[in-house]
């Protein structure tokens, strides 16, 4: 599963993902980089999805040092 959070007010929320399936036998060479493609594709869409809805809580959007942003 992969989880997310972010706040709504003070109360922090976890939200789950539907499972993410994982090959249960061993694999090699190009079915294993193929099956590890799908299981990074599927964290990557649920990161997606959270990032979508609460933007404002991913602080690694957030400038780390706002006074080196440079604004046009």
């Amino acid at each position: 599963f992969a989880c997310a959070t972010h706040y709504e007010g003070d109360t922090l929320v976890i939200r789950f993902g539907p499972r993410i399936d994982v090959p249960t036998t061993a694999l090699a060479g190009k079915e294993r980089l193929r099956a590890g493609a799908l299981v990074t594709a599927s964290i990557a869409a649920h990161f997606q999805d959270a990032i979508t809805a609460h933007p404002e809580c991913w602080y690694q959007l957030q400038p780390v040092w706002p006074d080196l942003v440079v604004t046009p």
